[in-house]
C-alpha cells in the first residue's frame, strides 16, 4: 500500500518506484519504470526526487542502476526527522503563542456582512456555547425571518446559546422555547440592553453589531485576550440578571 509511505513523505508515484527498487534490487530507470507502471520520462522525476530524499543511490558507468535504501534504515531516517522537529517544536510552538495575543479584526457593513458575522459563528464545532448579549428583537425587526433561520441552523449544528436581552414580550416569547433551542435566555431590564445592538462570544471570537437607524454595521474580533475579557464581563451580569 504506497499510501503507508505518506508517513515518510513520499507522493504514490515515489513509493511505488521505490517498492519496484525493493523489489528489484539494482535496476536501470526503464526497469523501474515498467516494474513501477510509470512513463520512463515520469520515472527521471521521480527517481531525482527520491535521490535527493535519501531513498535511492547509483552505481555504474554508462548506464547507472539504481539500488533501495534498506527498509531498516527508513526507521532511522524516521527517527532522525523526529528529532529534528522535536528540536524545532519550542519555536513552532512561540511562533503560534505570539500570534495568540494578535488580535484578528475583519468589518461588515449592510445586510449582508452582518448576515456574514452570524453565519461564522455556525461554523463552530458541536458542543460550543455562544454568549449573547444584546436585543434579538433588534434582529429579527432588521433582518425579518433571519433570526428563525440561524436558530434552526445553530439547533442543527448542536451549538448551545446563553442569552441576555431585554425584558419585553418579544424576548419572553424566545424564553418559552429555550429547552428545544438548545438555548438559556435571561431577561434584564438593564439600559444597556434597550440599544439595537448585539454582541456574542465564543471560543476564541467576540462579535459586534449594529442595527442602529437600519446602518448595519459589524466586526469581529477573534483574539483570546478579548474574548476572555468579554465572557467574563458577560458572566458578571448573567449573575446580576
Amino acid at each position: 500500500d504506497t499510501s503507508l509511505f505518506e508517513h515518510f513523505g513520499l507522493t504514490d508515484k515515489e513509493a511505488a518506484l521505490y517498492l519496484a527498487s525493493l523489489k528489484l534490487g539494482a535496476a536501470t530507470v526503464s526497469e523501474l519504470a515498467t516494474e513501477a507502471r510509470i512513463k520512463r520520462p515520469t520515472a527521471y522525476t521521480v527517481i531525482q526526487s527520491l535521490l535527493l530524499k535519501g531513498y535511492l543511490s547509483y552505481a555504474g558507468g554508462t548506464v547507472r542502476r539504481y539500488s533501495p535504501l534498506k527498509p531498516e534504515r527508513l526507521l532511522t531516517l524516521y527517527q532522525r526527522n523526529l528529532k529534528a522537529f522535536t528540536q524545532l517544536l519550542p519555536q513552532l510552538t512561540e511562533l503560534a503563542t505570539q500570534h495568540q495575543y494578535k488580535p484578528q479584526m475583519k468589518f461588515f457593513m449592510g445586510a449582508d456582512g452582518v448576515r456574514s458575522i452570524y453565519e461564522e459563528s455556525l461554523l463552530q464545532p458541536k458542543g460550543t456555547e455562544i454568549l449573547c448579549l444584546g436585543n434579538a428583537q433588534a434582529v429579527e425587526d432588521s433582518l425579518p425571518g433571519f433570526g428563525e433561520w440561524y436558530i434552526n441552523k445553530r439547533v442543527a449544528g448542536k451549538i448551545k446559546m446563553r442569552a441576555l436581552v431585554t425584558d419585553n414580550a418579544y424576548h419572553k416569547k424566545i424564553q418559552a422555547r429555550d429547552t428545544q433551542e438548545l438555548r438559556t435566555t435571561r431577561l434584564t431590564s438593564f439600559p444597556l440592553f434597550t440599544q439595537e445592538m448585539e454582541m456574542n462570544v465564543y471560543r476564541d471570537t467576540v462579535s459586534l453589531v449594529s442595527f442602529e437607524n437600519d446602518q448595519w454595521v459589524g466586526i469581529i474580533i477573534q483574539s483570546n485576550i478579548f474574548a476572555s475579557g468579554f465572557r467574563q464581563m458577560f458572566e458578571v451580569l448573567w449573575k446580576l440578571a
